[in-house]
């Protein structure tokens, strides 16, 4: 009996202690658990805290971008606004302020861009009274592309009133252009009429100056018949010398007629005119020794003496075919245009050769009491002449004026003033005498300058580079001799040589 009652307290004790035990393991894991727990609402709690100070530091950097974009506030205060960030960064664990951070930081980044879009864009219509937004900027920007798109649709209306007007003027010149090509077409007419009836005139006059002619040398037939009679014994002691000086005389004036005629009768010929371009087509190229950048006066197709008739117009050579030329016109007169078949001249070239040229005296071509001699011999030059004989500034003379020698161009005798030079004065008259004895052309500055194409310029332009200098090709004596006037494929025909006895 003693033994089951102790046995019922031992049970009793092991289920005391076990319910001691599980109570002591309860309340181990309750109190763990509740500090777990405890931990869990600090976190939660910091947490919390950090995800509220992160809100307000969005809160703040929406608010700002608002009022950047113009949704609300004002520019002034955003510089206090992204001073919070420090506020509350404050508020915060050291290991949590590197998000406030950088929320601060990505709001600066956006407030650089802000600052140089406005600083970039300030012109844009803003002016410094008004706040500077995005959506005042793009309101602006708006406004300028209107008016700038107004603007052009202002000039676009304009651009189709010129446009109008250009082809109505445009219309009204080819109108124009129409009636003076008809006008042409009638002047053209009229000239080949009148140019018809005068060659019958003068056919007339030629067979009466034939008729009178004629009588004339039978008249002189025996004159020269009854002479001989009375003279025969006078003429018998003479005969040798007076046939010798008779023979150098005829000679010497065959040389010097031919040498005027090459050189007073055109060298060329207009073929073609074009009055837009103002250029021509002459009948002379390559194939005569002509090179680009040569001079010619244009004369009327019915002068005869080209001093005296004056030329109407000058040309420049600026193209060279074989047999044909291009020439702008330099000078021209609207009254007396240039017309197929007016002939050309220049005093210092003749195809195929250079024309030799003599000088003498002061030569002033723009009036600057300055010599100009070596201008305008590089001028003659540039124009196919040669210039063989000249006086210097001293008064020396290089060359010696003889028989081929074509002119002799004279300029002023320094006589008084400020160039007054005795020696220049007496070399000009050793070449006039030159000149004189050798039946050599004496001309005038004006003249030479006339038949080149340059009368009536006001100052003579520089010679540059661009004109060739070199001289033409040199042709054969017989060449030279069988030259006369040119038909028009640019060749010269034999109408124009001298037979044995002088005449044509």
């Amino acid at each position: 009996m003693a033994a089951r009652e102790n046995q019922g307290y031992l049970i009793a004790i092991i289920v005391l202690s076990v319910l001691c035990i599980c109570l002591i393991l309860g309340t181990v894991f309750g109190w763990s658990k509740a500090s777990e727990y405890y931990d869990s609402k600090l976190a939660a709690e910091a947490n919390l805290k950090l995800e509220k100070t992160l809100r307000e530091a969005n809160e703040v950097k929406a608010n700002v971008l608002a009022t950047m974009i113009g949704a609300g506030g004002s520019i002034k205060e955003i510089e206090g606004q992204m001073n919070s960030f420090t506020r509350l960064a404050r508020g915060v664990d050291a290991g949590d302020k590197s998000k406030i951070d950088a929320v601060a930081t990505s709001l600066k980044e956006v407030k650089a861009i802000y600052d140089t879009d406005m600083k970039s864009n300030s012109s844009a219509g803003a002016t410094d009274a008004v706040e500077h937004t995005y959506k005042i900027l793009i309101a602006s920007l708006s406004s300028v592309l209107a008016k700038k798109h107004n603007e052009l649709i202002v000039k676009t209306n304009e651009n189709e009133t010129n446009r109008i007007e250009s082809d109505a003027k445009i219309q009204q010149a080819k109108a124009e252009n129409d009636a003076l090509a008809k006008t042409l077409q009638e002047t053209k007419t009229r000239l080949e009429e009148v140019k018809t009836k005068s060659s019958v005139e003068i056919a007339e006059f030629k067979r009466k100056m034939g008729a009178v002619q004629e009588q004339h040398s039978k008249l002189s037939d025996e004159f020269s018949r009854h002479r001989d009679v009375a003279n025969e014994e006078r003429n018998k002691l003479v005969s040798q010398k007076s046939e010798i000086s008779r023979k150098a005389a005829n000679l010497k004036t065959r040389l010097n007629e031919f040498e005027r005629e090459v050189f007073n009768i055109p060298d060329g010929k207009i073929n073609k005119v074009n009055s837009n371009l103002k250029t021509v087509v002459l009948n002379i190229g390559k194939a005569d020794g002509l090179k680009v950048n040569r001079n010619f006066s244009v004369y009327d197709r019915s002068v005869n003496n080209f001093e005296k008739g004056r030329h109407k117009a000058s040309i420049e050579v600026t193209y060279l075919g074989d047999n044909f030329a291009e020439a702008r016109i330099t000078e021209e007169n609207p009254l007396d245009p240039i017309l197929p078949d007016d002939q050309i001249l220049s005093p210092v070239w003749d195809p195929g050769h250079a024309v030799p040229i003599a000088m003498a005296g002061f030569f002033d071509l723009d009036s600057d009491g300055f010599s100009d001699r070596e201008k305008l011999m590089q001028m003659i030059k540039a124009n196919g002449g040669d210039v063989v004989v000249f006086i210097d500034d001293q008064g020396n003379i290089s060359g010696e004026i003889d028989p081929t020698v074509r002119y002799l161009v004279l300029g002023e005798a320094p006589v008084e003033g400020p160039n007054k030079n005795p020696e220049v004065v007496e070399s000009m008259k050793v070449l006039e005498e030159q000149a004189e004895s050798n039946t050599v052309q004496v001309i005038s500055q004006r003249k030479l300058l006339n038949w080149m194409g340059l009368h009536g310029r006001p100052t003579v332009q520089k010679i540059g580079g661009a004109i060739e200098a070199e001289a033409f090709q040199r042709r054969a004596p017989s060449d030279a001799a069988g030259s006369g006037t040119r038909d028009g494929s640019g060749t010269r025909d034999g109408s124009g040589t001298r037979d044995g006895s002088g005449t044509r």
